[in-house]
């Protein structure tokens, strides 16, 4: 993981696994011991008795430690941003989080890492923080994270369905459509 843009002057930071602490400053406690369940084939907590993982949510024995790479490395990106010791980060990690919700594993997502980064970027300091969701598609669980008790306060998620990969798709759609109206 760099905090910059180009790699020969980037901070690298160590990608911790984010803690049972900063995962329940999001997560009820309980999603977060499904998500340990299910991956290691424990029976879930009460709570999720009967409960399924959406079916494009899938999980192996290394899917919890996994996830919480992915969060604690997005903490370890907005802490070094809110303390100063970058002007700026990125956290290029799997599996995603932008359809989590509080209570819910979907959509590929078990944790809510944009979130997770949020909440630790306001412990270390942060008075305010943005989160961009720039994907073909709408991110729920940012969304939510954003309107509810749990939600960071002062976090605010402008959710974008633009992604240069649709765009460039469209392009090139109007250009054959356009060839083929010309008789090209």
């Amino acid at each position: 993981m760099y905090v910059c843009v180009c790699a020969d002057h980037c901070l690298r930071l160590d990608c911790p696994e984010a803690t049972v602490e900063q995962l329940s400053r999001v997560h009820t406690p309980d999603l977060v011991e499904f998500v340990k369940a299910v991956s290691l084939g424990l029976p879930p907590p009460p709570a999720y008795e009967g409960r399924l993982l959406t079916s494009d949510t899938y999980t192996n024995q290394s899917t919890f430690t996994a996830a919480r790479l992915a969060a604690g490395g997005a903490a370890a990106v907005a802490e070094a941003v809110a303390r100063g010791d970058a002007a700026g980060g990125a956290a290029i990690v799997r599996p995603p989080g932008h359809h989590a919700e509080s209570n819910m594993a979907m959509g590929f997502c078990f944790f809510n890492n944009a979130a997770v980064a949020a909440r630790a970027a306001q412990a270390a300091g942060a008075q305010r923080v943005l989160i961009l969701d720039w994907d073909v598609h709408h991110g729920n669980g940012t969304q939510v994270r954003t309107g509810q008790a749990r939600a960071p306060p002062q976090a605010h998620a402008l959710c974008s369905q633009t992604h240069p990969y649709r765009i460039e798709a469209e392009h090139q759609r109007a250009a054959r459509y356009s060839s083929r109206a010309a008789g090209k």
